[in-house]
């Protein structure tokens, strides 16, 4: 299944959620090509590469038509704007989504109708061209699942409130959120509005084989100030895949490699050993195989060792040839060796 993550270690602006999904793309100027055709009655969006502290990455404008702007407009009139453009309608769904979830947060902030408010059509235009953008390219990379880490909103004072700013830091009612290390606004309302639009999920990466990574950065004398990373791939199903461990002693190299063809032989996936000290007396085995071979993978470390216990985890797994780098869980059930009389 395809997937899609988004990496907000260090915020998220509509600006660099457009940026990192055009880099995923192999045709950047034919897609950047189509969205532009289909704002151009407002808007226009320029894209540029840039290579800041040793990263390449592309960097996003948008620029609204002038006679556009020192103009409000009400709500009614924003949706009849966003599906008058030519985009698909789960696109625009999901665009009013997004306008629906800031103009709710600023009716709300003000205690009014978002319906009777006027709201600033540079900003709502600026807000939809990110939108449809983002959502257009995501419709093209057709991710099965959308997921996010938590969203850094940065900290410290912009204009008369703490950051983030009121408006946003509503938007993020009920999302994962950390100040993170950098301080000032690293999340809009527009970068808000989209995840919360589209991610399922927030969180660490799920187990993924990475395809594509793409880069939006937002540089400050030509260091990076803030990146988003966006990170395509494919989700490993591990529902059926498992992890079992045991302390081995006294066993020579010969006899190790005899135990690991055996485990291999019944159909391990991945196997490491290792061990914390060079005075500990034993060595740690780990192996990660399917569901169903459980009881061989067992037996076989029974079988070719002195052990008591095996134990046993689903979660943690991360296969790479014959390596795996696995967490053991202390909390994982027990598998003991059955006494003999």
């Amino acid at each position: 299944m395809k997937s899609l993550y988004f990496d907000c270690a260090m915020g998220a602006t509509g600006e660099l959620l457009d940026a990192s999904l055009l880099e995923l793309f192999d045709d950047r100027t034919q897609i950047l090509a189509t969205i532009n055709e289909k704002i151009a009655p407002f808007a226009v969006i320029q894209a540029n590469n840039i290579v800041t502290a040793g990263i390449n990455g592309t960097t996003i404008a948008v620029d609204v038509n002038p006679e556009e702007r020192n103009h409000h407009v009400h709500l009614s009139e924003i949706y009849d704007l966003v599906q008058s453009l030519d985009f698909e309608e789960h696109i625009l769904e999901q665009t009013c989504e997004v306008i629906s979830l800031i103009t709710d947060a600023q009716a709300r902030l003000s205690q009014s109708d978002a319906h009777e408010l006027a709201f600033n059509k540079a900003a709502i235009l600026y807000t939809i061209a990110e939108s449809v953008s983002a959502f257009y390219m995501i419709a093209q990379l057709a991710p099965s699942h959308i997921f996010s880490s938590a969203i850094a909103t940065g900290y410290g004072v912009q204009g008369h409130f703490p950051v983030p700013a009121p408006v946003t830091a509503y938007i993020l009612t009920d999302v994962p959120i950390q100040s993170g290390r950098i301080e000032g606004e690293l999340t809009s309302f527009t970068g808000a509005a989209i995840l919360k639009a589209c991610v399922e999920d927030y969180g660490p990466m799920p187990l993924t084989i990475v395809k594509r990574i793409g880069y939006g950065i937002r540089d400050k004398d030509g260091e990076i100030y803030t990146c988003l990373r966006s990170l395509f791939g494919e989700i490993v199903n591990q529902e059926d895949s498992i992890m079992i461990s045991a302390h081995i002693e006294n066993m020579t190299d010969d006899s190790i490699g005899v135990m690991m063809k055996s485990l291999y032989d019944h159909g391990a996936k991945a196997i490491s050993t290792y061990t914390t000290q060079e005075t500990q007396p034993y060595f740690t085995i780990r192996v990660v195989g399917k569901e169903k071979i459980k009881d061989h993978l067992i037996e076989d470390l029974f079988s070719h060792s002195l052990t008591n216990t095996v134990y046993e985890n689903k979660a943690y797994i991360r296969i790479a040839h014959h390596r795996a780098d696995l967490l053991l869980d202390h909390t994982a059930p027990l598998h003991n060796r059955k006494k003999t009389i």
